[in-house]
């Protein structure tokens, strides 16, 4: 009843109908994946299977609540640069593809000596404004290569290394990926579920193919009863401090909590990185744009400079 989306209705109310009909919970939700993820149904599947429910649910709840505060915090931070950049575009193939091929018009009209800087100008502008259809068939095949190349493992594995080889980059994007990672076992073990399933449920927040081989390698370790903090340290990938932070928690019989923990401080440290990186890139992308718009402002008003004095 509180729901204000019609479809949403209707999927509760058939959640709600297997379950009078004597379904259990996780049975109820598992047709509805696109809404509840594999990890939500095991989640909800072992709190039944435990009769504790309620928790798992409340435990549900917050999760839900500190991923989707994570995320906006994510995106909120990219939203500024993102913005500026499509203005800074648009203003770009404005002047490009209808100011500049005017004013050439005028300039050859006039037979003027054009500066070097209004040359490379309309020569740009006529690249784009004449080859536009070549180029836009580049583009679009170049996307849907490198779409095909990312949808082969071998070509996710080399995207997948270059991302976390990148400057900056790849040591935010494995902070992003540990704290879920974190956060997820951390709520899985705390509802019940046993170590193994966990690992195997909490690979779907992994989307990173090399850190999840190495999780789903630490399962196997695990299983063949190695520590995971050993198994995980051998993969290279993850940081001292999540490795550290497991061992202390196997070794102390808390590693839920050693869990949460490392998850809050990943989670500060990229909402810190983030802020860092949107103030640095505020002010280079604004002069960037205004170099230029400067350049090509130069290039438009300079010949027109000249023509005013000839005239004179």
């Amino acid at each position: 009843d509180q729901s204000t989306r019609a479809a949403t209705k209707r999927m509760l109310s058939q959640v709600r109908e297997r379950v009078r009909e004597g379904s259990s919970l996780a049975d109820a939700l598992t047709p509805h994946r696109d809404t509840f993820s594999d990890l939500y149904i095991g989640m909800v599947r072992a709190g039944e299977q435990a009769a504790a429910l309620e928790a798992v649910l409340d435990r549900l709840a917050e999760y839900s609540e500190r991923q989707s505060e994570f995320v906006t915090k994510v995106r909120g931070a990219m939203t500024y640069p993102i913005i500026m950049m499509c203005v800074g575009t648009a203003i770009m193939a404005f002047l490009v593809v209808y100011v500049v091929p005017q004013v050439a018009t005028i300039f050859e009209q006039q037979h003027a000596a054009l500066p070097i800087a209004t040359r490379i100008l309309i020569g740009f502008s006529a690249l784009i404004t004449g080859y536009w259809i070549p180029l836009l068939l580049l583009l679009v095949g170049l996307v849907a290569g490198i779409s095909a190349a990312l949808a082969t493992p071998r070509g996710r594995r080399v995207y997948d290394t270059a991302l976390l080889k990148m400057w900056y980059i790849g040591p935010t994007m494995i902070r992003i990926i540990c704290a879920r990672f974190a956060r997820t076992l951390a709520t899985l073990l705390a509802s019940g579920v046993q170590l193994l399933p966990a690992l195997d449920a909490v690979k779907g927040v992994v989307t990173n193919g090399l850190l999840k081989d190495a999780v789903e390698q630490s399962r196997e370790s695990i299983r063949e009863g190695k520590g995971m903090g050993q198994t995980l340290a051998q993969s290279g990938l993850f940081p001292p401090l999540l490795i550290e932070m497991i061992r202390v928690g196997e070794r102390s019989g808390e590693l839920e909590r050693m869990l949460e923990r490392v998850a809050d401080n990943y989670e500060r440290e990229v909402a810190h990185s983030l802020s860092q990186m949107t103030t640095v890139l505020e002010p280079l992308m604004t002069l960037a744009m205004a170099a230029v718009i400067v350049f090509m402002m130069l290039a438009v008003l300079m010949p027109i400079f000249q023509l005013n004095q000839l005239m004179q």
